[in-house]
Formats: C-alpha cells, sequence, structure tokens
C-alpha cells in the first residue's frame, strides 16, 4: 500500500516535531547546567571573597602582633640597660660606702 502525500508530510512532520522536542530537551539541559555553572562560579568568588577577608584580617592581627612584640623587645633591652645602670650605681655606692667605713676606723 502506498502513502498518500499527506501521511508522508505527516510522517515528515511527526520526525521534525520529535526532533524539535529533542533539541529543546537538550536545550534546557543545557541551560540547567550553564545555570548551575554560574551558581558554583558565584559561590567560588564569595568564598574567595570571604577568604581574602579573614586572610587580610589575620595579617592585621599578625601585623599588631609583630609590632607589640617589637615593643616589647625595646622595653625589656630598656630594662635591661637600667638594671645594668642601677647596677653600676649600686657598686659604686657600695665601693664608696666601704671607702667611708675605712676612713672612720
Amino acid at each position: 500500500m502506498r502513502k498518500t502525500k499527506e501521511e508522508i508530510l505527516k510522517d515528515k512532520l511527526v520526525k521534525k516535531d520529535e526532533e524539535i522536542r529533542k533539541l529543546k530537551e537538550e536545550l534546557s539541559k543545557t541551560q540547567n547546567e550553564l545555570d548551575l555553572a554560574r551558581l558554583s562560579n558565584e559561590l567560588v568568588k564569595a568564598k574567595t571573597d570571604e577568604m581574602m577577608n579573614t586572610c587580610e584580617k589575620t595579617m592585621i592581627t599578625f601585623n599588631d602582633s609583630l609590632k607589640e612584640l617589637d615593643d616589647l623587645k625595646k622595653e625589656h633591652k630598656k630594662m635591661i640597660e637600667e638594671m645594668k645602670e642601677t647596677q653600676s650605681n649600686q657598686k659604686k655606692d657600695y665601693k664608696s660606702l666601704i671607702k667611708k667605713i675605712r676612713k672612720r676606723k
């Protein structure tokens, strides 16, 4: 049995409709993947920004700690110098006192 032109056109139309449906599904899938990739990219950017902020705060804290440590080192050095000076003065005073005591005898 031969198909009429109308039946042939209907068959072609059905095939084209099926192709169009498959292409639409593929397009929808691709769009979903693209949306997912965009969201993923935004999440990466947000996480990177958060990590940068944390790093920046840590660096500030670290630099403040270094400055504080440097100040403490300077203060320690100054105190040691003062102690040396005090010790030297005490030795002088002690020697002077010993001389005075010897003179009195």
